[in-house]
This record gives C-alpha cells, structure tokens and sequence, in this order.
C-alpha cells in the first residue's frame, strides 16, 4: 500500500488506476475477509482466555477503521474516471492508502503483542501446572 501510494504521482493516470485498482482488489478478497474471520472466530477466544468486560476493544476498534477505509478505497477506485487518476483524486488515494497501511502497521503490532502475551500466560500456567503435578513425589517421582 505504501508503495504504491508513494509511487501514485510518478506513474501515468491510467497505470496508477490499475496499481490502486490491485491494491483494492487485495484488501477486498484477502484482508477484509481476514479480519471478519479473526472478529468471528479467534478474538472471541482472545476474549474468553483474557475475561473482563470487552478486554480487546482497541483490537475492534482497528478492525473497524480497516472496515471503513477498505470500503472508502472500494468507492474511490470504482468512481474512477476512464482517463484515470487526476490530482486531487491521487492526493485523495494517497490518504487512504497511507492511512490504512498506519491502522495495519499498528494492528498487527497489537496482534503480535497480544497473541504474544497470551502465549506466555499459557506457558507459565502450564509450567505451574506440570510443578503441582510433581508435588509431594520422590525423585523418581513416586508419591
């Protein structure tokens, strides 16, 4: 996204309205669909396994803003005109584009810090788990 925001203003208007139309055409099959499948299935286990009242509401809060400009760069890229991109559309583009490649940049570091943090409750717990386990057993491990 960043690149071909970065590069809008060196290509002709018709080559950018393909770049963009691409660029559309990814996040509409590919990470919309990607984020209704973690709302659907994964972040309410996340949910479940944290407990508390909504605990990853900043994560559907990005998601939502991933909603809202993948669905801008829909409408954008079907009102092109024929000709292509004129200037004020690409400053527009550029926007939403830069835009969104901020909300994911940020998104996915929250992912990884969360998934992270869970991954490291679950090894602790089990590590807990296994050292009760082993309570009151000689060392060949008979009670």
């Amino acid at each position: 996204m960043r690149a071909v925001a970065d590069g809008l203003a060196a290509l002709p208007p018709a080559e950018a309205a393909v770049e963009l139309a691409e660029v559309e055409r990814l996040v509409r099959e590919r990470l919309l669909p990607h984020e209704r499948e973690d709302d659907a299935r994964v972040y309410p286990a996340v949910e479940r396994a944290l407990g508390g009242d909504d605990p990853i509401a900043a994560m559907h809060r990005t998601h939502r803003e991933v909603h809202r400009l993948g669905g801008l760069l829909t409408r954008m890229t079907i009102d092109l005109p024929p000709e292509g991109l004129g200037p004020a559309a690409a400053n527009d583009f550029r926007r939403v584009l830069y835009g969104l490649d901020a909300i994911l940049r940020l998104h996915f570091a929250q992912e990884d810090e969360l998934y992270h943090g869970l991954a490291d409750a679950e090894h602790v717990a089990l590590q807990a788990a296994a050292a009760g386990a082993g309570a009151g057993r000689d060392d060949a491990g008979r009670p």
